[in-house]
């Protein structure tokens, strides 16, 4: 109520526990709804009292959804969805209904586990799983809090490169970074391909990057692979895709590829 009013805190204490047990997820918005109603009938007349009761109720009742709304704008309204420069852009209502729709559906069944990324590696990993996995491209992202340096890839390396993992079909992809390369290039087949960078802010710019599998790609490569597969591109847009190192004091591994 008091963030709707715009008015000043009148309890500072009161207010900074609240807070606090907002941050360890231990805040109810009903918790201190008969006060927010009596605070109403202290203040207002009958007919502003019951509108100050609906909002009331109406935002106790929607707090994930607020967050995901202000989490939508924050993305919507940011260069490259990066979520830190801002500038105007429109948004029609049945596109994003479509979007959302679509999104929900693709959501189905998905399981989303806040984990450290070797203990889900460990969790999945069996004979004949298929494990793909983007890591954050070292020295080359600025989208997340929590920092992920090179000893925490040299980590999730050696995690995929443990018996447990070994006979299951590993997918990663990365950026075309020495250190990364230094790092895989014993253990894992090195796919490069170019894609467009449209966060380079300028024309016709390039990215490279690299897939990494446990397994000889080469079978796939003249194929459509599903994951990089977009109906809106012609053959000559799609990347093109070569084995720029295999791995070394070990034999190849070729993954048996179904058929059509």
């Amino acid at each position: 109520l008091l963030r709707e009013l715009d008015f000043l805190p009148l309890h500072a204490r009161a207010d900074f526990e609240v807070v606090l047990r907002f941050l360890n997820h231990e805040y109810d918005p009903m918790d201190h709804m008969e006060d927010e109603f009596q605070t109403a009938e202290d203040y207002f007349p009958p007919m502003d009292r019951q509108e100050v009761k609906k909002l009331l109720v109406g935002r106790a009742n929607l707090p994930d959804v607020q967050r995901a709304a202000a989490y939508y704008l924050s993305i919507r309204y940011s260069y490259s969805a990066t979520g830190n420069s801002f500038g105007g852009r429109s948004v029609e209502l049945r596109r994003f209904l479509g979007l959302l729709r679509r999104a929900s559906d693709a959501l189905q069944g998905v399981v989303v586990e806040n984990k450290d990324c070797c203990d889900v590696v460990r969790q999945y990993a069996r004979p004949g799983a298929v494990i793909y996995a983007d890591p954050p491209y070292l020295e080359a992202e600025r989208m997340y809090a929590p920092s992920f340096d090179l000893r925490d890839h040299v980590r999730f390396h050696d995690c995929l490169c443990a018996p447990a993992a070994r006979d299951s079909h590993i997918v990663l992809s990365y950026n075309s970074h020495p250190d990364i390369l230094a790092l895989f290039a014993p253990d894992f087949y090195i796919v490069g391909f170019d894609r467009p960078n449209p966060m380079a802010r300028q024309e016709d710019a390039r990215y490279h990057e690299l897939l990494m599998t446990n397994f000889d790609p080469g079978p796939m490569l003249n194929r459509q692979l599903s994951l990089l597969d977009n109906p809106g591109l012609v053959s000559s847009d799609r990347p093109e895709l070569r084995i720029l190192s295999a791995p070394t004091g070990r034999l190849p591994r070729v993954w048996d590829w179904p058929q059509d």
